[in-house]
């Protein structure tokens, strides 16, 4: 599955889904991006033993780092390079292996240094996580890459 790009300069994007494919742990886990939109992001992820916890579910750890990986890229989006400080995590649903699950992210505003973002889970239109996550500008892809929105 190739991803969409829904707005956002092709360099940018370009750079965005390459960084993605070579992050060791978006690898290991098999997160597979399907679309980058201005300020929005989503990721997908079939859910394997090799996500299970002790009960046979989706360890939360999974979706908690695919929700970060998902609000990450929707502040890269914005042209912004920054690193998570804190994040909040609402489990509503157990998941386990077999399921595709799809985290979509939103960003939501820049406050000084600070970014913030938002992310929920779902799998067959059943909301399993919703996320809260701020970030630490520390850069911005304007110096590398023009920003103009195509």
């Amino acid at each position: 599955m190739s991803a969409v790009n829904d707005g956002i300069n092709p360099m940018l994007f370009d750079y965005i889904v390459n960084l993605m494919a070579e992050t060791p742990i978006c690898r290991l886990l098999g997160m597979e991006m399907i679309r980058i939109g201005v300020g929005t992001a989503e990721i997908r992820l079939l859910a394997a033993e090799k996500h299970g916890n002790t009960r046979g579910g989706v360890q939360g750890g999974v979706l908690m780092t695919l929700a970060d990986a998902a609000m990450g890229t929707a502040v890269r989006s914005m042209g912004f390079i920054g690193a998570t400080v804190e994040m909040s995590s609402h489990f509503f649903s157990p998941t386990g292996p077999g399921q595709l699950l799809i985290a979509k992210a939103d960003f939501v505003k820049k406050s000084g240094k600070l970014l913030f973002a938002t992310a929920e889970i779902s799998s067959e239109d059943k909301v399993l996580y919703r996320s809260q996550g701020i970030f630490y500008m520390i850069g911005e892809f304007e110096k590398l890459i023009p920003l103009c929105v195509e």
